[in-house]
């Protein structure tokens, strides 16, 4: 009886050693498929809506072979730290083509910037996300920093209102009587005042700490009622209130 009840106890264990030895088999080769085995391994990676930013240079920041275990929220977090022209992004996965799709968004370049001797291009945010080429005459907004700030690439020139006021300065100078500006200039950090330089020669001076509407209806009105010969102006000083200097 003794020997017999041994006996049990020992197929028992047997049998326990066998099923650990399955089982620890069985994780083995679902580790081995899953991270070792090219079966769930990414065949093609799929960029569109990209612009500026090239597809190579995505692929290359992106940190991801197994289709399986990829994190759409991972792949996300990658590609919006590593390039700031991306502005959002959206990822389908198809497991079985095991095939990647990446839809990008880019930041729309509302102006350049330039400051010691560098451009970057800057977003309605003002925030600046890629190198620009050194310019002058463009059809994009032109800011130029003469404060000495050194930009860096995720920087921000000022808050959202600034880039509001160029944008307004420039639609509206331009839609209501034809003037161009070609850049604005800042010599300072905070912005207090900014020079805008026409495409005839010659600057007007803005006071960003009064109401810039007020300014641009003084501007419009001086120039319609005082100043009807614009070619021998050299500019236009619009910072006391509710006056208009011109020479």
């Amino acid at each position: 009886m003794y020997h017999h009840k041994i006996n049990k106890i020992k197929k028992k264990s047997r049998k326990r050693v066998i099923i650990w030895i399955i089982s620890l088999f069985v994780l083995a080769m679902i580790i081995y498929v899953l991270f070792f085995s090219p079966i769930f391994k990414i065949k093609e990676i799929i960029i569109f809506g990209n612009r500026k930013v090239s597809a190579e240079e995505i692929k290359n920041n992106l940190v991801c072979e197994n289709i399986i275990l990829t994190n759409n929220k991972n792949i996300r977090n990658q590609l919006l730290k590593k390039n700031l022209a991306i502005l959002e992004l959206k990822i389908r996965k198809n497991l079985f083509k095991r095939k990647l799709e990446i839809n990008i968004e880019e930041r729309e370049e509302i102006g350049i910037v330039c400051s010691v001797d560098r451009c970057f291009y800057f977003d309605k945010e003002g925030i600046v996300f890629q190198k620009a080429p050194i310019t002058s005459g463009s059809l994009i907004t032109i800011v130029q920093d003469y404060s000495n700030r050194n930009y860096e690439l995720g920087n921000k020139i000022a808050d959202k209102s600034f880039i509001d006021i160029i944008l307004e300065i420039t639609k509206d100078l331009f839609s209501e009587i034809g003037l161009k500006i070609l850049s604005f200039n800042i010599s300072s950090y905070p912005i207090k005042e900014l020079k805008a330089i026409t495409s005839e020669g010659w600057y007007v001076l803005f006071n960003l700490e009064r109401n810039i509407n007020n300014q641009l209806l003084l501007l419009k009105v001086g120039l319609k009622e005082k100043i009807k010969n614009r070619t021998n102006l050299h500019y236009v000083d619009l910072r006391i209130e509710n006056r208009i200097y011109y020479k």
